[in-house]
C-alpha cells in the first residue's frame, strides 16, 4: 500500500509531497502495530489532512478510524518465505504500469525466495499497457498476450516429461 499510495501522488502531479506522505504512514502503521502513541499518529494526520493531496489517499482523518492490527492482519504480511516452500512451477504476470506493486522488486524477491527454496525459477511476464489488471483499461478486455502466455506456459509444462 505505501508503494501505490506513492505512486498515486506521483502520478497525480504532487510527488514533492511523497516524503511527507511516507512519514505519515510510517507513524499511522506505527500506531496501528501499537508502536507510535496516539497523539504522535493523530498529530501527524492533522499536519498534513488539508493538503490537496490528501483525499487521494484514502487514509483515515484520526486514529480512531485506523483499522486495529487485529482487523489488519497482513500489515506486515512478508509473502518471501511462503513462496521459499514453493515446488510447483509459477507464472507470474505484472502489469508495466502496475502503481500498486513494485515490479522489479516484486520479481527479485520471488526469484530470490524460491533461489533460496532450491527451486526452479518463475517465469516472469510483463504485460505493456496494463496496471495491476491484465486488462488494457478498466474494465476492458484481458490483454491478449495474457491468455497467449498462459496456454504457451501450460502447453511447454503439458510436453515437459514428467520427473
Amino acid at each position: 500500500m505505501r508503494h501505490g499510495l506513492a505512486e498515486l501522488l506521483r502520478r497525480e502531479g504532487f510527488g514533492a509531497h511523497v516524503e511527507e506522505l511516507t512519514d505519515v504512514v510510517d507513524l499511522l502503521y506505527g500506531h496501528v502495530r501499537g508502536q507510535v502513541g496516539e497523539s504522535t499518529a493523530q498529530a501527524a494526520i492533522d499536519a498534513v489532512k488539508g493538503e490537496p493531496w490528501w483525499p487521494l489517499t484514502g487514509l483515515p482523518e484520526s486514529t480512531a478510524q485506523a483499522p486495529s492490527a487485529a482487523t489488519w492482519p497482513d500489515l506486515d504480511f512478508d509473502p518471501a518465505p511462503h513462496y521459499e516452500r514453493l515446488t510447483i512451477p509459477i507464472l507470474c504476470f505484472f502489469g508495466e504500469t502496475d502503481m500498486w506493486t513494485p515490479v522489479d522488486d516484486t520479481v527479485r524477491m520471488w526469484r530470490e525466495a524460491v533461489d533460496r527454496g532450491g527451486h526452479e525459477p518463475p517465469t516472469v511476464v510483463r504485460l505493456d499497457g496494463c496496471g495491476h489488471e491484465p486488462a488494457l483499461h478498466e474494465g476492458g478486455p484481458v490483454h491478449p498476450r495474457y491468455e497467449e502466455a498462459l496456454l504457451d506456459w501450460l502447453d511447454a509444462r503439458a510436453a515437459a516429461p514428467a520427473s
